[in-house]
C-alpha cells in the first residue's frame, strides 16, 4: 500500500511553479504526484524520490465544457489513486479534481488535510458575463467550490486579490498562504543581459492576439525586435500575421528548465500586456513579474490592473492603456531611456521580498502542522 504523506494532484502537466512547490516540500515529507495527461506529450514528467502517476485520459484541455464527460472518467480513476495512496494531506488544483478530494474526505478519511492551489481565477467561475448561461455556469460553480470549502484546511493563492475579491466569502484570513509565482532561481544560472539590438519579448502560453499584434505593428515603425517564446492556441495565427516582419521572431514551444535562461537573455523589455477585459488579468500576478525582476529586465502591463499598482510601487517598469498603440510607443521609449543602476536597485528589493524562498515557508510550516495533526 502506497501511504505517503503528501499527495499533490495536478490538473495537466505540472507546470514550473507545481514543481518548486513539490521539490521544497519533498525535502521534508514524502511524496506522491498524480497529473491528469491530457493530450500527447513529448515530455514525461519525472521528479526524482518521487512517485508520479500520470492519468491518461485524452481531452480538450482550453474549454472544460468540452470535457465533461472525460472529466467523470477522470474523477472515478483519481478516486482510486487516492484510495490506493491514502495520504495524510492532499494538494490538490482546480475544482474538478477538489470534487473528488472533498468526496475522499468526505466518505473515506475524514482525517485527510486538503490544500486547495488557486494559480488563477477560472474564466468560467470569474467574468463579467451576464448572460443567463454565463450566470448559471458561475452560480453552479460557486456553489460547488463554497461545499467544496468546508473541507480544505488551507487556501493557496498566487495574488491576494483572489482572497479579497472572491474566496473572502468562502475562507478566514488565517486558512490563506500567499506563495509567489517565483521561479527556481537555479534554472536563471546562466542568463546575461541582453547586448544588440533592442527586443521586446512575450514569454509564455501565447493569448491575447489584439496586444500580441498591436506590438508587432509598431516594432517596424521603432525599428525593435520583437520575440515570441512559447506556444499556444495563437501562435501559428501569429506567425501568419507577422510573416512579412524581418524583425519578428519565434521560440515556440519550449523546455523550460533548459531553455528559459537563454530567452530572458535575448530580451530588453518583459511584454506583459494582457487582454483587461478579462476579468481574471485584473488581479493576477504572473510568474513574469518575478522573473522579469529577478533578472533585471524592465516589464510592461496593463493599466488599471493589480500588476500594474505592483510595478508602479516598485518602479519596475511601465503600465500602458490596453489598446492604445500611441501609449505604448511611448512607454517603451520610456524603457529605452530607463537607468539601468536604479532599475536594477528596484528589482532587487522587489524580489528579495517576494522570491519563492521567502513566501515558501508558510506553505512548509503549515504541511509540518497537518501532517503532525493527521
Amino acid at each position: 500500500m502506497d501511504k505517503c504523506d503528501i499527495l499533490f494532484i495536478l490538473p495537466s502537466y505540472p507546470e514550473p511553479r507545481n514543481t518548486n512547490i513539490i521539490n521544497a516540500v519533498k525535502q521534508k515529507f514524502n511524496v506522491k504526484v498524480i497529473y491528469w495527461e491530457k493530450k500527447k506529450n513529448s515530455l514525461t514528467y519525472k521528479n526524482s524520490n518521487c512517485e508520479v502517476t500520470p492519468i491518461l485520459i485524452r481531452a480538450n484541455d482550453h474549454k472544460p465544457l468540452l470535457r465533461i464527460f472525460r472529466t467523470f472518467l477522470f474523477q472515478k480513476k483519481l478516486l482510486k489513486e487516492i484510495t490506493k495512496t491514502q495520504p495524510s494531506c492532499i494538494h490538490v488544483s482546480k475544482l474538478d479534481s477538489l470534487l473528488v478530494a472533498s468526496e475522499y474526505k468526505r466518505n473515506k478519511n475524514n482525517n485527510v488535510r486538503i490544500v486547495y492551489d488557486v494559480s488563477d481565477m477560472h474564466n468560467l467561475a470569474y467574468n463579467d458575463n451576464n448572460s443567463f448561461f454565463s450566470r448559471m455556469i458561475k452560480k453552479q460553480l460557486y456553489n460547488f467550490e463554497k461545499k467544496c470549502s468546508y473541507y480544505v484546511n488551507r487556501l493557496l493563492i498566487t495574488s491576494p486579490k483572489f482572497f479579497e475579491e472572491y474566496y473572502f466569502n468562502f475562507y478566514n484570513k488565517e486558512q490563506i498562504i500567499f506563495v509567489t509565482n517565483s521561479p527556481n532561481e537555479s534554472v536563471f544560472s546562466s542568463f546575461f543581459p541582453h547586448k544588440g539590438r533592442f527586443t521586446v519579448g512575450f514569454v509564455g502560453s501565447i493569448r491575447y492576439p489584439n496586444q500580441m499584434k498591436m506590438l508587432i505593428d509598431i516594432s517596424n515603425d521603432m525599428d525593435i525586435d520583437v520575440l515570441f517564446a512559447g506556444g499556444g492556441v495563437y501562435e501559428k495565427a501569429l506567425r501568419e500575421y507577422s510573416k512579412h516582419n524581418k524583425n519578428v521572431f519565434f521560440i515556440g514551444q519550449y523546455d523550460y528548465d533548459s531553455q528559459i535562461a537563454s530567452i530572458y537573455s535575448r530580451i530588453d523589455c518583459l511584454y506583459v500586456q494582457y487582454d483587461t477585459t478579462i476579468k481574471n488579468v485584473r488581479i493576477a500576478l504572473p510568474n513574469k513579474l518575478y522573473e522579469g525582476a529577478f533578472c533585471g529586465i524592465p516589464i510592461i502591463v496593463s493599466h488599471g490592473v493589480y500588476l500594474a499598482e505592483i510595478v508602479n510601487k516598485y518602479k519596475l517598469g511601465f503600465d500602458v492603456i490596453d489598446g492604445d498603440k500611441s501609449d505604448l510607443i511611448k512607454k517603451i521609449n520610456d524603457v529605452r531611456v530607463l537607468n539601468k543602476e536604479e532599475l536594477q536597485h528596484n528589482c532587487k528589493v522587489f524580489y528579495e521580498a517576494n522570491s519563492f524562498k521567502t513566501t515558501i515557508v508558510k506553505l512548509l510550516a503549515a504541511y509540518e502542522e497537518m501532517c503532525n495533526d493527521s
